[in-house]
């Protein structure tokens, strides 16, 4: 036996694992202090967390903030007293629950499992709600500011499959307005329905000048008028695959309209689309990452309210630093991919993202592969209109609760609430339960 070299070989074999360790310490302390030279601002603290044990299996629908600083989750969930349901939870500016409320009864009061629903906190502190049974079959419910439901209607049009995408306010008249998307046989159209105050249908508009469009979930409302976004899914009608921003006046005509060909209607898509106090329109895309389709890069846009594009950005700078971080805690094999859970955007145009890393995993399975993402961590990051990371936070720890993030409620430009799981044992069983959090930035 070599003796001389199975000394060197011992020898050797620490002081590679301390280079290693070192190399790792120094990345985790490289990102949580500063990326590319740029010193990161102090991380958000804590105001408060509750955690519901009575709240299982949480997912929300869609969420918004009140005036008071608390907010208002469309959901669906399993209920410690009512089993899995979907319902209304209206949460104070300290994290209680105020009031809860079904939403899962259609119009024959038929007990049904809810696919999706959009709500719209009205100026009177009213709240309408538009709720997608599927197979085309919705309901708008009107409640008041303590959750009791005071109106409802029936949302359909014989012979046509419809998808509500948003509900928003028109206050200027006293109304509101619901933009969908309406398939009859071998096209779409988008269909606009204006609401009285009350909750009832006043008017339909087919958009059929946009027929074989499809809509975006989200549209904006700009004090009479409607501004929403659309693409063509015809080859020939948008070769570029781009989306279209539309802005409408209060009798539905058109004002203006812009391409926008920074995001491509496939594969991407539209995260977020908002508007801020100064009338600009911020949009959200995801795209492919240099055509890897495994991979998502988030974009920025904002554009003015005559539709001009003014300034773009991008969460490159976020993307690398959390492939830099996975690999240096795992191996490169199990750091492939990186995925946006959640999008927002502040007043002043910040981009608050949820964003997770990990690799897919394909499993093979003669009636149809299968797939599913293995993560193994993901963040939430504030960026600032350049694309620099503010700061960042991997999933909370604190005070016993270890919640893991995944919806996140812009309050005002400092102030945010987050909708994350809790892993609690009940009995010999372990549940993910929902665990409510208040972050406010130094």
């Amino acid at each position: 036996m070599n003796i001389v070299a199975l000394k060197n070989h011992s020898t050797a074999f620490p002081t590679v694992f301390l280079l290693v360790a070192t190399l790792v310490l120094s990345v985790l302390v490289m990102f949580r202090t500063s990326y590319g030279g740029n010193e990161l601002a102090p991380k958000p603290e804590t105001e408060w967390v509750h955690v519901y044990p009575q709240f299982k299996e949480f997912r929300a629908f869609d969420a918004v903030a009140t005036p008071d600083g608390g907010i208002i989750v469309a959901c669906d969930t399993i209920d410690g007293r009512r089993g899995r349901g979907s319902a209304l939870i209206r949460f104070s500016n300290t994290g209680e629950v105020e009031w809860v409320t079904g939403i899962q009864k259609d119009f024959f009061g038929t007990r049904k499992s809810v696919q999706r629903a959009s709500l719209c906190l009205l100026h009177d502190g009213s709240i309408i709600v538009t709720v997608d049974f599927g197979f085309g079959v919705h309901r708008i419910l009107r409640f008041d500011e303590n959750g009791e439901q005071v109106d409802s209607d029936y949302l359909s049009l014989a012979g046509s499959v419809l998808s509500v995408m948003a509900v928003r306010e028109r206050r200027h008249q006293n109304s509101t307005v619901i933009v969908g998307n309406l398939s009859n046989g071998n096209y779409g159209v988008p269909v606009i329905f204006n609401l009285t105050y009350r909750g009832t249908i006043r008017s339909i508009d087919l958009l059929d000048t946009l027929r074989s469009t499809r809509v975006h979930d989200g549209i904006i409302q700009t004090n009479d008028d409607c501004v929403l976004l659309y693409s063509s899914y015809l080859e020939d009608r948008n070769p570029k695959k781009c989306w279209t921003l539309l802005s409408l006046d209060n009798i539905d005509q058109t004002n203006w309209k812009t391409d926008i060909c920074q995001f491509s209607f496939y594969p991407g898509y539209i995260a977020s689309l908002e508007q801020n106090s100064d009338g600009n329109i911020i949009v959200v895309g995801l795209m492919p990452k240099s055509g890897d389709y495994s991979n998502q890069q988030a974009n920025v846009l904002i554009i003015d309210s005559l539709g001009n594009v003014r300034h773009q950005y991008s969460a490159q700078m976020l993307s690398d630093s959390l492939f830099a971080l996975c690999q240096a805690e795992h191996s490169l094999s199990q750091c492939e991919t990186v995925r946006f859970l959640k999008l927002a955007v502040t007043d002043n145009s910040n981009l608050l993202a949820i964003a997770m890393v990990g690799r897919r995993i394909v499993v093979p399975d003669p009636a149809g592969d299968t797939s599913h993402f293995d993560s193994k961590f993901r963040v939430l990051a504030k960026l600032d209109t350049t694309g620099q990371i503010l700061w960042f936070l991997r999933n909370f720890t604190d005070e016993g609760i270890h919640d893991m993030i995944n919806n996140i409620i812009v309050i005002n430009d400092s102030s945010y609430v987050t909708l994350g799981t809790e892993i609690i044992q009940q009995g010999k069983r372990n549940y993910g339960c929902l665990a409510v959090r208040k972050l406010r930035d130094p």
